[in-house]
């Protein structure tokens, strides 16, 4: 399933359970606003204009708190929403074609690096260490970057797909995972927009 129909699905699925909450909520009100009433009905008439009121306020404060609690529902169904969709878009991006995904991974390499560190790749990346060691030399004549990697064909990553940057001091993941989430800032509005736009 491609990425656009899955935030389409997501976004389908969040707004459903989302009126389903709230009708919920109003069912629920008006219920109790109809037994209150025949309660009232069966007391004295000097007690049903108190009886009225209380059960007037008595349905504003549940509509209010069902309100609420949709509300809340849908703001932790919209961050899990959120969270999958970050991890399908490292599962794209795993999906790239293999130079793009190269010259992606190589960027972030360059990026990161000190210089010096031994370079490790994901279990699932042993097939693309040349292509991107290859773009990781365009990338550092780009930048003007001097850095000196060490890459490790015989120990993989902890991980399928991305790099492990490894120093005397210092250890960086690039997983793709991590990439995602350290621009989660940047993605965060982006997939908002695509997934609860009204």
């Amino acid at each position: 399933m491609a990425l656009p129909e899955i935030i389409e699905k997501i976004k389908a699925d969040a707004q459903r359970e989302a009126r389903v909450v709230i009708e919920a909520a109003q069912a629920d009100a008006e219920e109790k606003i109809a037994l209150a009433k025949r309660e009232a009905d069966m007391e004295r008439a000097v007690k049903l204009k108190d009886a009225e009121f209380q059960a007037k306020k008595e349905a504003q404060s549940i509509s209010v708190n069902g309100r609420l609690e949709a509300s809340k529902y849908v703001l932790s169904r919209r961050r899990t929403l959120i969270e999958s969709a970050l991890l399908d878009v490292a599962g794209a991006l795993a999906e790239l074609p293999p130079q793009r995904y190269a010259e992606f991974l190589a960027r972030h390499i360059v990026e990161a690096a000190r210089g010096g560190e031994e370079l490790r790749f994901g279990s699932a990346d042993g097939g693309i260490i040349d292509s991107v060691a290859s773009k990781i030399a365009v990338a550092k004549t780009e930048t003007g970057s001097d850095i000196s990697l060490r890459i490790n064909r015989d120990e993989s990553a902890p991980f399928e797909h991305g790099a492990l940057l490894l120093g005397d001091r210092t250890k960086v993941e690039l997983s793709l995972t991590e990439i995602v989430q350290s621009q989660r800032r940047e993605l965060e509005p982006i997939l908002d927009r695509g997934l609860f736009r009204a």
